[in-house]
């Protein structure tokens, strides 16, 4: 499962990917200063360091994502992405974002492409082996989007903070599904243990989201004898 988890303090970034360690059930991103710290929690209620980042400037991260041992994290302020290797335990590279102002919420999706909300815009983002980047997939008419949750299925949920706060659903071809009306701006998405979709608010309870229904499977046409 991918989503980018609530942020407060902290910022909650399940493990996917196929070679993603086994017994982790999340890891634990906090800011203390110009200091990003990086836990690994497990199944069994344990917290382990992995690593520190120092910034040169004090900036709490925007969005995270994890695939295998790679973690992206977002800076808004800086229009940039830190990118580290869990197993390594080193930040890898910061890669600054110039076309993509105030990166936020980040996830994978199921085939472990990286995708980013910055202004208005949902994008996918691919690397190439030069360390530039190619925006692949873009849809930009988003009212200040901020959290990023996708499903296995290839489902974009997308959390925006506009004047109308909302939370809208995609499809993997980034067809608008459903818009869901929110009675505040949300603070984050996330699964919670029981597998529901929820939005996350500072001061009220969370809003269990609804999966849209599945597009109706096409039946052959009936051919003559």
């Amino acid at each position: 499962m991918n989503l980018t988890g609530l942020l407060f303090l902290s910022l909650m970034v399940p493990p996917c990917g196929p070679q993603a360690e086994r017994g982790v059930t999340g890891y634990v991103i906090s800011q203390q200063e110009k200091t990003l710290s990086i836990q690994a929690e497990s199944q069994a209620g344990r917290s382990v360091k992995v690593m520190d980042i120092t910034l040169d400037a004090a900036e709490a991260p925007g969005g995270a994502a994890v695939w295998n041992d790679r973690l992206v994290i977002t800076l808004p302020k800086s229009a940039a992405l830190l990118i580290c290797s869990l197993r390594e335990k080193k930040l890898l590279s910061l890669q600054s974002l110039p076309d993509f102002p105030s990166p936020r919420g980040a996830a994978y999706d199921p085939q472990g492409r990286l995708w980013i909300l910055s202004a208005n815009s949902l994008a996918e983002i691919q690397f190439t082996p030069d360390g530039h980047f190619n925006p692949i997939h873009h849809r930009g008419d988003f009212s200040d989007p901020r959290h990023l949750l996708i499903l296995p299925s290839g489902q974009f949920y997308i959390a925006e903070n506009g004047p109308a706060p909302a939370v809208k659903i995609l499809d993997s071809k980034l067809n608008l599904l459903e818009t869901i009306p929110l009675q505040q701006p949300a603070k984050g998405l996330r699964t919670n243990p029981t597998g529901a979709l929820e939005a996350m608010f500072e001061k009220v309870p969370p809003l269990a989201l609804k999966r849209p229904a599945p597009a109706p499977t096409k039946t052959a046409a009936p051919t003559g004898g």
